[in-house]
């Protein structure tokens, strides 16, 4: 539990409602680095909100405004596993691919994250010019 993630939630988060519920789960989930990957099904039980559907919607909500970054899992197998789920609220697209990359987070997924992210509302028109970094193949 990251007690931080909490604090930013509260203290930064522009959820409201059932939305917040969502964010204050993710938050309460993520870890040391930053990330978590609680399925839909823990979402739905811990929050009691009893549509999967309706707690894809407030992610993707949140996704939107910047404050989390979904990326997809894959099993060895190559069925799919739950989403990862990477807290953003109150931190720089610096700070974010800096954890991900002590998490061990491929390079394309760091990529994929910050390009989700500067595409948020919250980087919306933001002339900082902060470059996803360099994919190597």
């Amino acid at each position: 539990m990251s007690f931080q993630a909490l604090q930013a939630v509260f203290e930064h988060s522009e959820s409201r409602g059932s939305e917040r519920l969502v964010a204050i789960k993710l938050a309460e989930q993520t870890n040391d680095f930053g990330y978590c990957w609680p399925s839909l099904a823990l979402i739905c039980k811990h929050t009691k909100i009893a549509n999967k559907r309706t707690v894809s919607k407030h992610i993707a909500t949140l996704e939107k405004r910047g404050e989390f970054v979904r990326l997809g899992r894959k099993r060895k197998n190559g069925s799919s596993a739950s989403n990862s789920y990477i807290f953003c609220i109150n931190r720089t697209p610096e700070e974010v691919a800096s954890l991900m990359r002590d998490a061990e987070f491929e390079e394309e997924e760091i990529s994929e994250a910050l390009q989700v992210l500067l595409q948020s509302d919250r980087f919306a028109g933001d002339d900082a010019g902060v470059t996803p970094p360099m994919t190597y193949t």
